[in-house]
C-alpha cells in the first residue's frame, strides 16, 4: 500500500463532504480504504478539524419542554 499526501487526502475528504454530508471521519476512512488509499482515522479527524468539516447528522432534543402538552 501507499500513503497520500496531505493536500491529496484534504481534496478527497472535501469531495466526500460535498457529495455525502453526513459522512462522520469511519465514513471517509472506508470509502478512501476501498479506493485503495491507506489513511488513519485519526489524520482524517485532525483534517475535518483543521478544514471545519462536521458530518451532519439529527442531534438529541431531550431537554425542551412540549409547552402544548402542558395541562392548565
Amino acid at each position: 500500500h501507499y500513503t497520500i499526501t496531505r493536500e491529496t487526502c484534504i481534496f478527497m475528504q472535501w469531495s466526500f463532504y460535498v457529495k455525502y454530508p453526513f459522512y462522520g471521519s469511519r465514513q471517509i476512512r472506508y470509502h478512501l480504504r476501498r479506493q485503495g488509499h491507506f489513511v488513519s482515522r485519526k489524520r482524517i479527524q485532525r483534517l475535518m478539524r483543521k478544514m471545519g468539516i462536521v458530518a451532519i447528522y439529527q442531534k438529541p432534543n431531550t431537554s425542551k419542554q412540549n409547552v402544548e402538552g402542558i395541562p392548565g
